[in-house]
């Protein structure tokens, strides 16, 4: 699927799902905007791309920050004139369980993983209503619709994403944009990477497909969403995620 000179936006893009995003973007021909909270985390993964042939950008900002997000969009604009893609990606977890999390726990990663998502989306989407035309992203997890031991606070907020996705999709329908979520699984990522080896084992053994999904697979999910192949789908959540849950 070709993304020739397609504008598109990725947060968190500098490691993990985001990168592969973003490196996958950029071998399809789209000019890629990556956006992370740190400067040179950003720069670091525009220059990688750059030096594979990818037209790759970088610009910090804090997805939370609603001032920050609007100089994102303008600069985008300002700077390509359009946005066709937006892949929220941008993400943290802070594990505990129930009893022991705290409120700045809980309230950390709802405001990343869920109000973030919300205002790049609220701010990204005007800019596609203009032009009408659009493909939004939303990277979401198993744990929104499966929930999750010991993370509480990530399940509420990916299952807000889910929500989020479907009303998103409903409004913007009109003006030709899609709104998909990706609600993956257990994946080859620098958060999985930190897992104690006996609980990955144990997780590995409850996916009927026996193993952890790689990082390109979730690109390569992500381009057919945001390529015009796709324009008929919106409003899903689209699970990948070895059959652990269906």
């Amino acid at each position: 699927m070709n993304l020739k000179n397609k504008i598109a936006i990725i947060t968190g893009g500098s490691q993990g799902f985001g990168y592969a995003i973003a490196e996958e973007f950029a071998q399809r021909g789209a000019v890629v905007v990556i956006v992370n909270r740190t400067a040179k985390k950003g720069k670091e993964a525009a220059e990688k791309l750059k030096k594979r042939g990818g037209n790759a950008h970088a610009f910090p900002c804090d997805t939370t920050n609603v001032e920050e997000v609007k100089k994102l969009v303008s600069w985008v604009k300002g700077e390509f004139g359009r946005i066709d893609i937006l892949v929220n990606n941008a993400g943290i977890i802070r594990p505990a369980m129930l009893h022991k999390m705290t409120m700045e726990q809980w309230n950390e990663v709802l405001n990343v993983n869920l109000t973030g998502y919300f205002v790049v989306l609220r701010e990204t989407s005007k800019v596609m209503i203009e032009q009408n035309y659009g493909r939004i992203v939303n990277i979401s997890s198993v744990a929104g619709s499966r929930g999750t031991i010991g993370q509480i606070n990530y399940g509420a907020a990916k299952a807000g994403v889910h929500g989020l996705t479907k009303s998103a999709a409903k409004e913007l329908a009109r003006y030709k944009i899609t709104v998909n979520a990706i609600a993956a699984g257990l994946f080859k990522t620098p958060m999985t990477e930190n897992m104690p080896q006996d609980i990955k084992e144990k997780s590995i053994k409850e996916i009927p497909l026996r193993r952890m999904g790689e990082p390109w697979e979730i690109a390569r999910l992500a381009v057919y969403l945001a390529s015009d192949d796709a324009g008929y789908i919106t409003g899903q959540i689209i699970g990948i995620n070895g059959g652990i849950y269906m």
